[in-house]
């Protein structure tokens, strides 16, 4: 088993320090030509390992010829970054004791219940992505790692947090499931299926070129035969797809240390290396509240909002692409398709609320790939105040989205954008029409940038249901000035009793119930021509009663697609009236 050998695809470090600081960097020499002696902790993890700073300058050209590296921009990385180990075959790997999270070696979560919708009977078979040729693999269980780049021998026990690794507790398959929403989410925009369930070694190892199912055992396990002491993981450069099997292991224990640190290393396995801040290799996270931010191949444990970087922050000591280095090769991690479209013309329907009795809700659910993307949704109201509600994945998303509503005709009718809130959420009049709400991931000036503010969201539109039942329009008065009345008894709720009642009109006569899928909306001797009865219509016979009164009784139609309309007008024979008729206003309930 040999490193490999990588094409050069990376940034050179010299844009964030200046070519200058490289060039002023001599290379490191022993002076004596002797190897350096290991560090007993490192010596403890990887036998023979060296730490960076003291690699020869004949090693770093070598390293960086097998990994597609500048020499200069390796040897900065591993001046300034003591948690890189060269192995004796000259393979980076990363002992990453500045990502311990500490108090959490035995600490349980406290959780007593799983996410919602996933019961703990189901913590071992969890699937992001089933059908992905890519696989990591959250191994809890245990695993006996031997035969790969660790040039160890341990069988390490299952996942444990009561001291008791032989059975899982509810709270540690609460757990479980926690971390596997969290990492998923992490790599929710690219095409790999993260499992907790074995895959097996051939879901993991890529055989040869041609080999395409591959992927990574990433391995949440404890301290073992000294292995990880003092660490919050380890993992090695560049090990996803190998031919052997070389687990990146996580030590820390808390959700949202311990799933940060899955990240973190599954990271490493992919080819990043840290990001730090000023003089420390690992960014400790910025800002407060829901806002508060930080790289995830950093440690900002405390933070709310974590996401891939490319180092576009205050203080960075990299300018590595993290989502590029993802989908390059030899990893091949490919973006997933479009869900939604950006325009008016491509947009996404929501989905309706069809249950009875019926309310305005519409919902819809989908994935800000890149920060590029925009997601538009379209929806049919009739008229009121609807409250919007636009929700990164929870718990554990990765965006702070930005929410703007236009209408039928393009206009922007409000845009919203909290600055210390990752949702958006907004509460307006609407007219009836139609309308159409685009999602964007977004950054927070001065904190972060929208690089990697990617992932799932839940958007959901809600209001009463007065815009669906509405009086349109003008009644023509009759004898005595009397207008007759339109009133209706029921709901557009499919197969609802529905009752169209006619008051306030001339006494035995003759009334005519006028209805079409239309609306003509003319004007006509002062009232207003409400149904359009040139096209599918119907017109019902009825006569009043003494008191002027009388109905027509029907259903709500079974089967009428959201936003259909029926218009109602009675007209009433009435001499008192222009050209001998009075009639009702005009009357239009419509399908949620």
């Amino acid at each position: 088993m040999t490193a490999p050998q990588l094409p050069r695809y990376r940034r050179a470090l010299a844009q964030t320090l200046g070519c200058a600081a490289f060039l002023s960097v001599p290379l490191m020499a022993q002076t004596d030509g002797a190897s350096p002696q290991p560090i007993a902790q490192v010596e403890a993890h990887i036998p023979g390992g060296v730490r960076g700073a003291d690699v020869s300058a004949a090693r770093v050209v070598e390293l960086a010829e097998s990994y597609g590296l500048d020499v200069a921009e390796l040897q900065a990385i591993l001046l300034r970054d003591d948690d890189i180990v060269v192995s004796p075959e000259n393979r980076l790997a990363f002992v990453d004791r500045g990502l311990h999270a500490p108090h959490t070696e035995n600490e349980n979560s406290g959780r007593t219940a799983p996410p919602p919708g996933v019961p703990t009977s189901e913590a071992f078979l969890l699937h992001s992505r089933p059908g992905s040729e890519k696989t990591i693999y959250l191994d809890f269980n245990g695993h006996h790692s031997v035969d790969n780049f660790w040039e160890h021998d341990i069988v390490f026990p299952a996942y444990d947090t009561d001291g008791d690794d032989t059975n899982f507790s509810e709270g540690e398959l609460s757990d479980i499931i926690a971390w596997w929403r969290f990492v998923s989410e992490d790599f929710a925009p690219f095409d790999v299926n993260i499992t907790t369930q074995d895959p097996g070694l051939d879901a993991i190892l890529r055989t040869d070129g041609s080999d395409t199912e591959y992927g990574t055992r990433c391995l949440m396990t404890q301290y073992t035969d000294g292995f990880g002491e003092g660490t919050g993981g380890i993992a090695f450069l560049f090990a996803f797809g190998l031919d052997s099997d070389n687990p990146a292991f996580v030590f820390n224990k808390s959700i949202n240390a311990g799933s940060m640190s899955a990240s973190h290393e599954v990271g490493h396995n992919l080819g990043l290396f840290h990001d730090g801040l000023d003089d420390s290799s690992y960014h400790p996270g910025t800002g407060s509240g829901d806002t508060s931010w930080g790289p995830i191949m950093g440690a900002p444990f405390s933070s709310n909002l974590v996401q891939w970087s490319n180092g576009d922050y205050s203080g960075s000591t990299t300018t590595e692409d993290d989502l590029d280095i993802i989908i390059s090769s030899p990893n091949n991690l490919t973006w997933l398709a479009d869900d939604h479209g950006d325009t008016a013309g491509t947009a996404s329907a929501m989905t309706p609320d069809t249950s009875c009795p019926a309310e305005f809700s519409a919902t819809a659910e989908g994935m800000l790939a890149d920060r590029f993307d925009l997601d538009a949704h379209s929806f049919v109201h009739h008229g009121g105040v609807v409250d919007f509600e636009a929700r990164p994945l929870e718990p554990g998303g990765n965006l702070d989205i930005s929410m703007e509503l236009f209408d039928a005709n393009d206009v922007s009718l409000a845009t919203v954008n909290p600055s210390e809130d990752l949702n958006a959420l907004l509460s307006i009049d609407l007219a009836p029409g139609e309308y159409r709400i685009v999602l964007e991931g977004v950054g927070k000036p001065g904190e972060y940038s929208d690089y990697s503010t990617i992932g799932q969201y839940t958007l959901t539109a809600a209001g009463d249901t007065s815009g669906l039942i509405a009086l349109i329009g003008d009644g023509l008065a009759g004898t005595a000035g009397l207008t007759p009345d339109i009133t209706v008894i029921g709901s557009t709720c499919a197969g609802d009793a529905v009752s169209l009642q006619l008051s306030n009109a001339k006494a035995n006569s003759a009334a005519f119930l006028l209805v079409a899928t239309a609306e003509l909306g003319v004007p006509f001797k002062g009232g207003v021509l409400t149904p359009d009865i040139t096209g599918p219509s119907a017109v019902l016979n009825k006569l009043t009663d003494g008191a002027g009164a009388t109905n027509v009784d029907t259903t709500w139609p079974v089967g009428l697609p959201s936003g259909a309309s029926i218009y109602f007008q009675y007209w009433v024979t009435d001499a008192g009236g222009p050209v001998g008729f009075s009639s009702s206003q005009g009357l239009s309930m419509t399908q949620p």
